[in-house]
């Protein structure tokens, strides 16, 4: 999944119909999902695994939706269905309407929608 957005027709925001189009050029659901995933490659710091999956003490990015994406892609498109993104394990971007303790915030957390 590369990033064209701000170009004729790709606009900010909308990239994840990018991946709803790789599964209509013919790959898996969860395949598009997977290969969209830049920070998948397994990083080692110190001979430690710190990403890959979702464990105490690893860096995590995550993104919360209300419904599942692998029954329909557009939906990561949708910024009503998206309830939060974490990057490295701190909360990025939220609802307006959704609360989480500090602890998990990161200095200049966005608004799901203002982006």
């Amino acid at each position: 999944m590369g990033s064209d957005a701000g170009t004729p027709l790709n606009f900010h925001g909308e990239n994840g119909l990018e991946i709803y189009w790789m599964q209509q050029a013919g790959m898996k659901p969860m395949d598009a999902l997977v290969s969209a995933n830049a920070r998948l490659r397994q990083k080692r710091w110190a001979g430690t695994i710190r990403i890959g999956s979702v464990e105490e003490g690893k860096s995590a990015d995550l993104l919360i939706c209300d419904e599942n994406p692998l029954d329909d892609l557009k939906r990561l498109a949708d910024k009503k269905n998206l309830r939060a993104v974490f990057l490295d394990g701190k909360l990025a971007a939220r609802q307006p309407t959704d609360s989480y303790p500090v602890s998990v915030l990161v200095p200049d957390l966005l608004t799901i929608g203002s982006m």
